[in-house]
This record gives C-alpha cells, sequence and structure tokens, in this order.
C-alpha cells in the first residue's frame, strides 16, 4: 500500500484482518503476536526506527506500532507511529521508514504486533461508542424501591473516510465483509484501532451499515460500524506525557 500510506488524513490507524472459521463456520479468534523492539533511541521529528522483532514478521505499510517504554510503569511511557514501508523483519536490527516521531522512543522500547493485518488507509473519523443494556431489580431497601442493573456492553466503533486507490483493506475486508461479497458477508474480522495518543480497542468485530454517502468533489468515501464481539475486547489505556 505505498501510494496510499502518505495520504493518511489523520493519525488514527485501522488494522484488520479476516479471522478463519472452523468446519463449523465459528470464528477462530486466536491471532498470532510478535514483540517488535526498537534497536535505537530515536528523538522527536525522527522519520526512522531501528526494529527487530522476537521471529520473523513481515508487516504492510500503513501498520501501526505502539511502543511501551521499557523505564516506564506499565502501561504509560507508549508512543504510536505508523509504518511508511512494507517490512519483513528479524532478530536483526533494520532501518525502517515511519511517520514522524512525536514522542521520544526509547532504546529497547517495545511493540506488541498482530501478525496478518492490514492497515486501512483514509480514516477522517473515528469514534468509539458504549450502548448499555440495563435491568431493574426490586430492592426495597436502596430506598427508591428499584435498582438498576447493567448486564452487558455493546461497543462499537464508527469509522468514516475516503476511498483511496490501493486501500486493500477497504478492498479485500471492509467491503466483502460488509455487504458486497456473499462468500464473506457477515464474517468476523480481528480489528486493532489505535488513536494518536497510544489507547486501542482491539477484539473480533463485525464490519455492519457500510454504506457510500453520495460523492462530493469527486471524493469517493465509506463509513461503517464495527461491533466488537462479546469478551474478544481488549482496550489498552493511552500513554501519558507526565
Amino acid at each position: 500500500m505505498p501510494g496510499v500510506v502518505a495520504q493518511i488524513l489523520q493519525d488514527y490507524s485501522l488494522d484488520l484482518r479476516i479471522l478463519p472459521v472452523d468446519a463449523f463456520g465459528a470464528s477462530q479468534r486466536t491471532v498470532t503476536k510478535v514483540v517488535v523492539t526498537n534497536s535505537a533511541s530515536a528523538a522527536v521529528g525522527s522519520t526512522t526506527l531501528s526494529l527487530r522483532s522476537a521471529s520473523a514478521v513481515s508487516l504492510k505499510a500503513g501498520t501501526s506500532l505502539s511502543f511501551q517504554d521499557p523505564a516506564a510503569v506499565v502501561p504509560y511511557g507508549r508512543q504510536q507511529v505508523v509504518l511508511m514501508q512494507d517490512v519483513s523483519l528479524t532478530t536483526t536490527a533494520a532501518n525502517v521508514s515511519v511517520s514522524p516521531i512525536k514522542r521520544a522512543i526509547a532504546l529497547n522500547a517495545t511493540a506488541s504486533v498482530t501478525v496478518g493485518m492490514v492497515s486501512l488507509a483514509g480514516i477522517q473519523q473515528m469514534d468509539f461508542n458504549n450502548q448499555e443494556t440495563q435491568v431493574d431489580t426490586t430492592n426495597f431497601a436502596s430506598g427508591s424501591g428499584t435498582e438498576g442493573v447493567l448486564v452487558r456492553v455493546q461497543r462499537q466503533l464508527s469509522i468514516n473516510g475516503v476511498s483511496l486507490v490501493g486501500d486493500e483493506a477497504l478492498e479485500t475486508i471492509v467491503k466483502p465483509c460488509g455487504a458486497l461479497s456473499s462468500a464473506f458477508f457477515g464474517r468476523e474480522v480481528y480489528a486493532i484501532a489505535t488513536k494518536p495518543n497510544g489507547e486501542q480497542f482491539e477484539g473480533a468485530a463485525m464490519i455492519m451499515a457500510l454504506n457510500f454517502p453520495a460523492n462530493q468533489n469527486e471524493i469517493d468515501k465509506y463509513s461503517f460500524t464495527l461491533n466488537f464481539q462479546g469478551s474478544s475486547f481488549i482496550w489498552t489505556r493511552p500513554y501519558t506525557f507526565a
């Protein structure tokens, strides 16, 4: 996706992959993660990192890396960068082009990378929404006679963006799983959404409400909702500047 990454409109990132299914059609939600290590300290404004990985892994341009400072208290002290090139990493350090670094990344800072993800380009807006389901239970000891109990929560990401030529994630994941392919419609995907402050929302999700609004100034737009599935959801706190 080299021709797309330079046109990323915001510092949001969304990495996706279609989850495999078993013989009964159930999604296999287990994913493989590899630890990537920064082999040399990097200053603010730098556009190159020296990276190595615990095992061989291929990463696509646009992939977001959220680095953890080894001297900071977990999970604080992290910094997000975006790969600007396709790269194959091994245990030997290699210089890799990244988006301009906004906060210094320390020597031996690490990032956990999920194998096989593809990055969505052209994101303009990414909103996270919670919708709780509540039931009333009678409890006269409360004084009012009823109490509210939260029994479940639905977590959703609303994504809006522009269609860019060469966007692999849009054409091979979002569109097929969102409605346009009978073979993939309704399939679960694994999604990792990263905000500019390093906060992440991750887990198995379904692509819903896929729309292509009317063209404005000959720009193709898209919008859809990611509905995270139950206990697969993982939240990672943002870093702090303290």
